[in-house]
Order: structure tokens, then sequence, then C-alpha cells
């Protein structure tokens, strides 16, 4: 199981995004953990290295299972830790290893080419105070099969089946 950290940068209603070059989706920068690191350092530590800001008290707001799934078989599994910040410090890259990197009006989530469940879960962890947590299953082409979506005190938000 990978397990991976990312974080969505939210300031003055606009989120930093990362667009990946090979399906031209946003995502939040991030990335996978290393032996022995802690989610909090990875993300820092990748935060870093893709954008060139240093994150400010991150708070951890998502823990996510991602699984694939092809022809009943489970093929992978993730474990997706999201962090939300407000503020960073440091000089922002125009364009990261990782993609090209863009502040997004929230307004226009919903019009950017994403995953559909991080789309879920942006907007969950934008518009409420808790820790969410969930899976999401997709097939080796992320599309999405089904989801469930809790806050911490298991009152489900969003599910799909």
């Amino acid at each position: 199981m990978q397990r991976v950290a990312t974080c969505l940068y939210h300031r003055n209603d606009h989120v930093l995004l990362l667009q990946k070059p090979k399906r031209g989706w946003w995502t939040c920068p991030g990335g996978k953990m290393e032996p022995a690191e802690t989610i909090i350092d990875t993300v820092c530590r990748e935060y870093r290295e893709e954008t060139g800001l240093e994150l400010i008290s991150p708070q951890l707001r998502g823990v996510f299972t991602i699984l694939i799934e092809d022809d009943g078989m489970i093929q992978d599994e993730w474990m997706h830790f999201l962090f939300l910040a407000q503020e960073a410090t440091g000089e922002q890259l125009e364009k990261s290893h990782e993609g090209l990197l863009q502040w997004h009006p929230v307004s226009m989530l919903d019009h950017l080419p994403m995953p559909e469940g991080d789309r879920l879960f942006i907007q969950q962890v934008l518009n409420h105070d808790q820790l969410f947590v969930g899976r999401f299953h997709y097939t080796p082409d992320n599309q999405l099969l089904d989801y469930h979506l809790h806050d911490a005190q298991a009152k489900l938000y969003t599910s799909s089946s």
C-alpha cells in the first residue's frame, strides 16, 4: 500500500493547484511518503519541492483509502492524507517539475478537470471545519465507481453505490 500526503492551500477564496501533464488534471500538491517519514514531514517536504512554499501549520483534514479495481480484483490501494493550510512562506514557483502551478477561485473548482473523488473531498474540506475519512473506489482508467465520505463523528456526508 502506497501512502501519500497532499495539501490544499486556501487563501483569499482561491486554492493553489498543480496541473499534472499526463492527464491535464488539477490536484493538490504533495506526494509519496519516504520510509520512516511522518505524514506531516511528507506533506511539508513534498509541498516545498513542488511549489517552493513552506507550509505554516497545515491541518490534517482528510484520511482516504483509494482503491483501484479491475475485473472485480483490487489492483492497487493507497492511503491519502489531505492537509489544509491557509498560510505559507517563501517564493512560489511558476512551474514545478511535476507540472503547472496556478491559483483558482473556489467558485470555479467544479469546472476544472480533476479526479471526481478529489472534487468531492476538496468541496467538503473547504465547506466544513473538521476531519473527513472516506473510501474512493476507481477503475484503472480513473472512473469513480463508488465512494463513502464521513466526518470524524461518522456522520455520512456523501455516498454512492
